[in-house]
Protein backbone atom coordinates (compact mmCIF):
# COMPACT_ATOMS: atom_id res chain seq x y z
CA UNK A 1 0.00 0.00 0.00
CA UNK A 2 1.38 3.39 -0.98
CA UNK A 3 0.59 6.58 0.93
CA UNK A 4 1.72 9.84 -0.66
CA UNK A 5 1.34 13.36 0.78
CA UNK A 6 3.46 15.63 -1.45
CA UNK A 7 3.74 19.40 -1.51
CA UNK A 8 4.30 21.31 -4.74
CA UNK A 9 5.14 24.99 -4.99
CA UNK A 10 4.17 26.99 -8.07
CA UNK A 11 1.75 24.54 -9.71
CA UNK A 12 -1.65 25.84 -10.79
CA UNK A 13 -4.75 23.62 -10.48
CA UNK A 14 -4.39 22.10 -13.94
CA UNK A 15 -0.68 21.32 -13.50
CA UNK A 16 -1.33 19.89 -10.05
CA UNK A 17 -4.09 17.60 -11.36
CA UNK A 18 -1.75 16.47 -14.15
CA UNK A 19 1.00 15.48 -11.68
CA UNK A 20 -1.50 13.53 -9.56
CA UNK A 21 -2.98 11.84 -12.66
CA UNK A 22 0.54 10.81 -13.70
CA UNK A 23 1.08 9.22 -10.27
CA UNK A 24 -2.29 7.45 -10.49
CA UNK A 25 -1.48 6.10 -13.96
CA UNK A 26 1.96 4.86 -12.92
CA UNK A 27 0.54 3.10 -9.85
CA UNK A 28 -2.84 1.89 -11.12
CA UNK A 29 -1.96 -1.75 -10.39
CA UNK A 30 -1.20 -0.93 -6.73
CA UNK A 31 -3.30 0.13 -3.75
CA UNK A 32 -2.65 3.78 -2.89
CA UNK A 33 -4.12 6.79 -1.17
CA UNK A 34 -2.83 10.33 -1.44
CA UNK A 35 -3.42 13.89 -0.34
CA UNK A 36 -1.43 16.31 -2.49
CA UNK A 37 -1.06 20.04 -1.86
CA UNK A 38 -0.01 22.71 -4.35
CA UNK A 39 0.73 26.32 -3.49
CA UNK A 40 0.34 28.88 -6.26
CA UNK A 41 -0.55 32.53 -6.69
CA UNK A 42 -4.26 31.67 -6.48
CA UNK A 43 -3.80 29.93 -3.12
CA UNK A 44 -3.63 26.35 -1.92
CA UNK A 45 -5.15 23.54 -3.97
CA UNK A 46 -5.60 20.09 -2.43
CA UNK A 47 -6.26 16.79 -4.21
CA UNK A 48 -7.23 13.53 -2.53
CA UNK A 49 -7.13 10.35 -4.59
CA UNK A 50 -7.41 6.63 -3.95
CA UNK A 51 -6.79 3.60 -6.13
CA UNK A 52 -9.71 1.82 -7.76
CA UNK A 53 -9.16 -1.06 -5.34
CA UNK A 54 -9.82 1.23 -2.35
CA UNK A 55 -12.48 3.68 -3.56
CA UNK A 56 -15.42 1.56 -2.34
CA UNK A 57 -13.99 1.60 1.21
CA UNK A 58 -12.46 5.07 1.23
CA UNK A 59 -13.88 7.78 -1.02
CA UNK A 60 -11.61 10.69 -1.91
CA UNK A 61 -14.25 13.37 -1.07
CA UNK A 62 -14.58 11.83 2.40
CA UNK A 63 -10.83 12.23 2.94
CA UNK A 64 -11.12 15.97 2.21
CA UNK A 65 -14.11 16.25 4.55
CA UNK A 66 -12.33 14.45 7.39
CA UNK A 67 -9.43 16.86 7.01
CA UNK A 68 -11.86 19.77 7.42
CA UNK A 69 -11.53 20.95 3.82
CA UNK A 70 -14.09 22.11 1.27
CA UNK A 71 -14.36 20.34 -2.05
CA UNK A 72 -15.65 17.30 -3.82
CA UNK A 73 -15.35 15.01 -6.77
CA UNK A 74 -15.49 11.36 -7.69
CA UNK A 75 -14.87 8.46 -5.28
CA UNK A 76 -11.34 8.07 -6.69
CA UNK A 77 -10.38 11.76 -7.17
CA UNK A 78 -11.49 14.90 -5.31
CA UNK A 79 -10.28 18.50 -5.35
CA UNK A 80 -10.66 21.15 -2.72
CA UNK A 81 -9.19 23.87 -0.62
CA UNK A 82 -9.71 25.76 2.57
CA UNK A 83 -6.22 25.66 4.02
CA UNK A 84 -3.89 28.60 4.53
CA UNK A 85 -0.44 28.47 2.92
CA UNK A 86 1.31 28.41 6.31
CA UNK A 87 -0.80 25.38 7.37
CA UNK A 88 0.08 23.13 4.41
CA UNK A 89 2.84 21.14 6.10
CA UNK A 90 0.66 20.51 9.17
CA UNK A 91 -2.17 19.41 6.86
CA UNK A 92 0.17 16.97 5.11
CA UNK A 93 1.15 15.45 8.47
CA UNK A 94 -2.51 15.13 9.50
CA UNK A 95 -3.37 13.63 6.12
CA UNK A 96 -0.66 10.98 6.42
CA UNK A 97 -1.86 9.98 9.89
CA UNK A 98 -5.51 9.97 8.78
CA UNK A 99 -4.81 7.80 5.74
CA UNK A 100 -2.82 5.32 7.83
CA UNK A 101 -5.63 5.15 10.39
CA UNK A 102 -8.39 4.73 7.79
CA UNK A 103 -6.48 2.09 5.85
CA UNK A 104 -5.12 0.12 8.79
CA UNK A 105 -5.66 -3.55 8.10
CA UNK A 106 -7.12 -2.93 4.64
CA UNK A 107 -5.66 -5.03 1.85
CA UNK A 108 -5.78 -4.12 -1.82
Amino acid sequence: MKLWTPRFDGLDKKQHASVVDDFRNRHKAEAFALVSCALADEGVHVIAAVSDSLKARLAAPEVLKRLGLRGGGRPDFAQGGGVAPDEVDALRARAGALLQELLEGVGA
